[in-house]
Protein backbone atom coordinates (compact mmCIF):
# COMPACT_ATOMS: atom_id res chain seq x y z
CA UNK A 1 0.00 0.00 0.00
CA UNK A 2 2.47 2.44 0.80
CA UNK A 3 4.31 1.57 -2.80
CA UNK A 4 1.15 2.65 -3.96
CA UNK A 5 0.52 5.81 -2.51
CA UNK A 6 4.53 6.89 -3.30
CA UNK A 7 3.79 5.94 -7.16
CA UNK A 8 0.65 8.29 -7.09
CA UNK A 9 2.59 10.85 -5.38
CA UNK A 10 5.53 10.53 -7.74
CA UNK A 11 3.11 10.73 -11.02
CA UNK A 12 1.39 13.71 -9.33
CA UNK A 13 4.42 15.73 -9.14
CA UNK A 14 6.03 14.58 -12.51
CA UNK A 15 3.34 16.22 -14.25
CA UNK A 16 3.50 19.59 -12.32
CA UNK A 17 7.25 19.59 -13.90
CA UNK A 18 6.31 18.52 -17.67
CA UNK A 19 3.59 21.18 -17.52
CA UNK A 20 5.85 23.74 -16.09
CA UNK A 21 8.75 23.02 -17.94
CA UNK A 22 6.42 22.91 -21.21
CA UNK A 23 5.45 26.44 -20.59
CA UNK A 24 8.30 27.81 -19.87
CA UNK A 25 9.69 26.78 -23.11
CA UNK A 26 6.46 27.86 -25.09
CA UNK A 27 7.30 31.40 -23.67
CA UNK A 28 10.63 31.51 -25.40
CA UNK A 29 9.75 29.23 -28.24
CA UNK A 30 7.00 30.88 -29.72
CA UNK A 31 5.92 33.78 -29.78
CA UNK A 32 2.76 33.90 -31.61
CA UNK A 33 -0.72 32.95 -29.68
CA UNK A 34 -0.94 29.40 -30.11
CA UNK A 35 -4.03 28.57 -28.42
CA UNK A 36 -4.02 24.97 -28.77
CA UNK A 37 -1.11 24.70 -27.19
CA UNK A 38 -2.23 26.44 -24.57
CA UNK A 39 -5.47 24.64 -24.88
CA UNK A 40 -3.40 21.31 -24.16
CA UNK A 41 -1.45 22.11 -21.39
CA UNK A 42 -4.74 23.42 -19.57
CA UNK A 43 -6.04 20.81 -20.26
CA UNK A 44 -3.55 18.39 -18.66
CA UNK A 45 -3.05 20.52 -15.80
CA UNK A 46 -7.08 20.14 -14.90
CA UNK A 47 -6.66 16.52 -15.44
CA UNK A 48 -3.70 16.27 -13.26
CA UNK A 49 -6.33 18.31 -10.27
CA UNK A 50 -8.91 16.02 -11.24
CA UNK A 51 -7.11 13.51 -9.51
CA UNK A 52 -6.72 13.79 -6.08
CA UNK A 53 -3.70 11.88 -4.25
CA UNK A 54 -5.12 10.30 -0.78
CA UNK A 55 -3.31 9.04 2.13
CA UNK A 56 -4.68 5.61 3.44
CA UNK A 57 -4.35 4.82 6.78
CA UNK A 58 -4.58 1.43 8.77
CA UNK A 59 -4.77 -0.04 12.28
CA UNK A 60 -6.02 -2.46 14.75
CA UNK A 61 -7.22 -1.77 18.13
CA UNK A 62 -6.41 -5.16 20.59
CA UNK A 63 -6.77 -5.64 24.35
CA UNK A 64 -4.32 -4.92 27.00
CA UNK A 65 -2.23 -8.44 27.35
CA UNK A 66 -2.44 -7.86 30.90
CA UNK A 67 -4.97 -6.26 33.95
CA UNK A 68 -3.19 -4.44 36.56
CA UNK A 69 -4.55 -4.74 39.66
CA UNK A 70 -6.10 -2.89 41.98
CA UNK A 71 -3.85 -2.16 44.45
CA UNK A 72 -1.13 -1.02 41.86
CA UNK A 73 -4.01 1.96 40.31
CA UNK A 74 -3.34 4.52 42.83
CA UNK A 75 -0.22 4.34 45.32
CA UNK A 76 0.41 6.75 47.91
CA UNK A 77 4.32 6.19 48.84
CA UNK A 78 5.00 8.37 52.08
CA UNK A 79 8.45 9.34 53.08
CA UNK A 80 7.57 10.88 56.46
CA UNK A 81 9.59 14.21 57.88
CA UNK A 82 13.46 14.34 56.78
CA UNK A 83 15.32 16.49 58.32
CA UNK A 84 16.81 18.96 55.73
CA UNK A 85 20.68 18.41 57.49
CA UNK A 86 20.42 15.11 56.66
CA UNK A 87 21.24 15.92 53.19
CA UNK A 88 24.13 18.44 54.18
CA UNK A 89 25.78 16.12 56.39
CA UNK A 90 25.79 13.33 53.65
CA UNK A 91 26.53 15.17 50.79
CA UNK A 92 29.11 12.85 49.19
CA UNK A 93 25.72 11.09 48.86
CA UNK A 94 22.81 13.20 49.39
CA UNK A 95 20.08 10.51 49.36
CA UNK A 96 17.68 8.75 51.74
CA UNK A 97 17.29 5.33 52.28
CA UNK A 98 14.49 4.09 49.37
CA UNK A 99 11.30 2.73 49.37
CA UNK A 100 10.17 0.13 47.61
CA UNK A 101 6.33 -0.51 45.57
CA UNK A 102 5.04 -2.46 43.22
CA UNK A 103 3.13 -2.62 39.96
CA UNK A 104 1.28 -5.87 39.90
CA UNK A 105 0.42 -7.36 36.17
CA UNK A 106 -2.57 -10.29 36.23
CA UNK A 107 -4.02 -12.32 33.99
CA UNK A 108 -1.10 -11.44 31.03
CA UNK A 109 -1.93 -13.27 27.51
CA UNK A 110 1.59 -13.39 25.77
CA UNK A 111 -0.07 -13.78 22.70
CA UNK A 112 -1.10 -10.24 22.49
CA UNK A 113 2.36 -9.07 24.14
CA UNK A 114 5.50 -11.10 25.51
CA UNK A 115 7.48 -7.41 27.34
CA UNK A 116 5.67 -4.72 28.57
CA UNK A 117 8.11 -1.22 28.75
CA UNK A 118 7.09 0.73 31.73
CA UNK A 119 7.66 4.21 31.98
CA UNK A 120 6.94 6.71 34.79
CA UNK A 121 5.64 9.73 33.32
CA UNK A 122 5.73 13.33 35.29
CA UNK A 123 7.16 16.57 35.66
CA UNK A 124 11.26 16.86 35.06
CA UNK A 125 13.80 18.53 37.81
CA UNK A 126 15.06 21.86 36.17
CA UNK A 127 17.54 21.57 39.16
CA UNK A 128 18.26 17.67 38.63
CA UNK A 129 17.14 16.54 35.47
CA UNK A 130 15.60 13.11 35.13
CA UNK A 131 14.67 13.16 38.80
CA UNK A 132 11.15 13.98 40.10
CA UNK A 133 9.74 17.74 40.56
CA UNK A 134 8.31 18.03 43.57
CA UNK A 135 5.16 20.43 44.77
CA UNK A 136 4.74 22.73 47.69
CA UNK A 137 7.33 24.45 50.15
CA UNK A 138 10.03 22.58 50.23
CA UNK A 139 12.87 23.15 47.78
CA UNK A 140 16.59 21.43 46.99
CA UNK A 141 15.26 17.85 46.97
CA UNK A 142 14.07 15.79 44.07
CA UNK A 143 12.87 12.27 43.70
CA UNK A 144 14.69 9.45 42.35
CA UNK A 145 13.48 6.38 41.11
CA UNK A 146 14.92 2.90 40.08
CA UNK A 147 13.83 -0.50 38.94
CA UNK A 148 14.76 -3.89 40.69
CA UNK A 149 14.84 -6.73 38.43
CA UNK A 150 16.50 -10.36 39.48
CA UNK A 151 17.71 -8.09 42.34
CA UNK A 152 19.88 -5.36 40.56
CA UNK A 153 18.71 -1.75 40.30
CA UNK A 154 18.64 0.22 37.76
CA UNK A 155 18.12 4.05 37.70
CA UNK A 156 15.24 5.48 36.13
CA UNK A 157 14.95 8.39 35.25
CA UNK A 158 11.78 10.03 34.90
CA UNK A 159 9.90 9.80 31.89
CA UNK A 160 12.02 6.99 30.54
CA UNK A 161 11.16 3.64 30.52
CA UNK A 162 12.51 0.17 31.72
CA UNK A 163 11.43 -3.06 29.71
CA UNK A 164 10.06 -6.70 31.41
CA UNK A 165 9.46 -9.71 30.00
CA UNK A 166 6.12 -11.03 31.05
CA UNK A 167 5.53 -14.60 32.34
CA UNK A 168 1.72 -16.18 32.26
CA UNK A 169 2.13 -18.71 35.05
CA UNK A 170 1.48 -16.31 38.06
CA UNK A 171 1.22 -12.85 38.86
CA UNK A 172 3.95 -10.10 37.44
CA UNK A 173 5.24 -8.35 40.35
CA UNK A 174 7.39 -5.43 38.86
CA UNK A 175 9.33 -3.92 41.47
CA UNK A 176 10.50 0.03 41.85
CA UNK A 177 12.14 2.40 44.28
CA UNK A 178 11.49 5.73 45.25
CA UNK A 179 14.27 7.88 47.05
CA UNK A 180 14.52 11.79 47.95
CA UNK A 181 17.84 13.09 46.67
CA UNK A 182 19.23 16.82 47.96
CA UNK A 183 20.39 19.00 44.75
CA UNK A 184 24.37 19.45 45.31
CA UNK A 185 23.94 23.16 44.11
CA UNK A 186 21.47 23.49 47.24
CA UNK A 187 23.72 21.74 49.59
CA UNK A 188 26.69 23.88 48.90
CA UNK A 189 25.19 26.70 48.95
CA UNK A 190 23.07 25.38 52.28
CA UNK A 191 20.05 26.87 50.35
CA UNK A 192 17.46 23.69 50.99
CA UNK A 193 14.09 25.28 51.76
CA UNK A 194 11.85 22.75 54.02
CA UNK A 195 8.22 22.25 54.10
CA UNK A 196 6.01 20.19 52.57
CA UNK A 197 5.95 18.92 49.12
CA UNK A 198 4.21 16.08 47.06
CA UNK A 199 4.57 15.02 43.99
CA UNK A 200 2.80 13.13 41.21
CA UNK A 201 3.90 10.46 38.50
CA UNK A 202 1.30 8.01 36.05
CA UNK A 203 2.46 4.41 35.05
CA UNK A 204 2.81 4.10 31.14
CA UNK A 205 3.00 0.55 29.75
CA UNK A 206 3.86 -0.40 26.22
CA UNK A 207 3.57 -3.89 25.24
CA UNK A 208 4.97 -5.84 22.55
Amino acid sequence: MNNLIYQQLSQSILSVILITTAALNASSVRASNDLSFIDKITHRSAESDASPVNAIFHGELVEDPCVVSTESETQDIEFGQREKTFFYIHSDNPVTTPIAFNLVLKECDLTLGKKVKVSLIGDDDSEDPGYLRIKGQAEGVAIGLASTQDGTVVEMPINTGITYFLHDQSDNILTFQAYLKGNPKRIEKRTIVEGDFTAIAEFQLEYD
